[in-house]
């Protein structure tokens, strides 16, 4: 397992070229962008990732739901940047040297999340992820696309199109009226 932290910046291939050889291996592996929010191992699918960018400026937005810290310039393109640990009703914290903004798909759009560090991209066999056990399902629960069992770890695999769907789009919408 390798640490990714010291990365400055990534772009990631498009569907086309990340695709593996092998019909046997894409079947069977799946592949993620493992990240954390204070000590808790987070996921999403490396198709949801346009890119990772050292933190930089984000000018608020009034009137903007307390989870959206605003928007910031991205080559030359506005995009609105998410706090994660506010969307996932987690305690704030101030951006350190680790802090990412993970830039993500959404539809014909994009959306930048801020993360405390990210920690790796990985390839995990489909047999290691399993669903949420129903005693800690909540209302939230249909943000969790599986739970990630490693050697070491347990990852909580998040659904970026559920998390950030109808309900966040309106959000958006508002701020901007």
């Amino acid at each position: 397992m390798s640490t990714v932290t010291t990365a400055m910046h990534w772009q990631f291939e498009s569907e086309e070229q990340s695709k593996p050889q092998s019909d046997e291996v894409s079947h069977h592996m799946v592949q993620i962008i493992i990240f954390a929010l204070d000590e808790e191992l987070y996921a999403v699918g490396i198709d949801d990732v346009w890119e990772i960018t050292p933190m930089q400026e984000i000018t608020p937005v009034p009137q903007a739901p307390e989870y959206i810290e605003g928007v910031t310039n991205l080559r030359g393109r506005i995009t609105p940047v998410v706090n994660m640990r506010k969307r996932l009703g987690l305690p704030s914290t101030i951006p350190d040297r680790h802090t990412r903004l993970m830039v993500i798909k959404l539809h014909q759009s994009r959306l930048a999340i801020i993360v405390d560090r990210v920690q790796e991209v990985a390839k995990v066999p489909a047999y290691a992820i399993e669903q949420p056990p129903e005693l800690v399902e909540t209302a939230n629960d249909k943000y969790v696309r599986g739970i990630v069992k490693r050697e070491s770890d347990i990852v909580v695999w998040l659904d970026v199109h559920c998390l950030f769907g109808k309900p966040f789009e309106q959000d958006m919408k508002d701020t901007a009226s």
